[in-house]
């Protein structure tokens, strides 16, 4: 029995395998290959947060450009708006113009008779000394 032992023991001490060099190859190029698809899983993932952000940009910039095309819009109505009634406020001004010009023309026609009323007042007076 005691020789039955040895030959177990001695059969079960082999020395350890140690990987040769195609296996270490073969691990090192599969735990590279993983690490590749990782890294190209990861910049695509990042690519397409990427992509989806700046489509939510241009969605947020679409909408901003179209609530600025309303305020031009507004605006360049409001603009005509008062242009036309600039225009008509230009035909009463052009009056006004015309009515001060008359204006000046009577203060100036009364400025005449009440010099030409003092004078005749003061004849009229001189007329009563006699």
């Amino acid at each position: 029995m005691e020789t039955s032992q040895s030959s177990s023991t001695s059969a079960n001490t082999t020395p350890p395998s140690f990987p040769n060099s195609n296996q270490r190859l073969q691990s090192a190029s599969e735990v590279t290959w993983k690490n590749f698809k990782d890294c190209v899983k990861g910049e695509a993932k990042y690519v397409c947060q990427d992509y989806k952000t700046m489509q939510s940009m241009n969605e947020h910039v679409c909408d901003k450009l179209k609530q600025s095309r309303s305020h031009f819009n507004r605006i360049g109505c409001d603009v005509q708006y008062l242009n036309d009634k600039a225009a008509d406020i230009e035909a009463y001004l052009r009056e006004i113009d015309v009515i001060c010009e008359k204006v000046e023309v009577v203060e100036k026609a009364a400025a005449g008779l009440d010099s030409y009323t003092k004078e005749l007042e003061v004849r009229y007076r001189n007329l009563l000394k006699q």
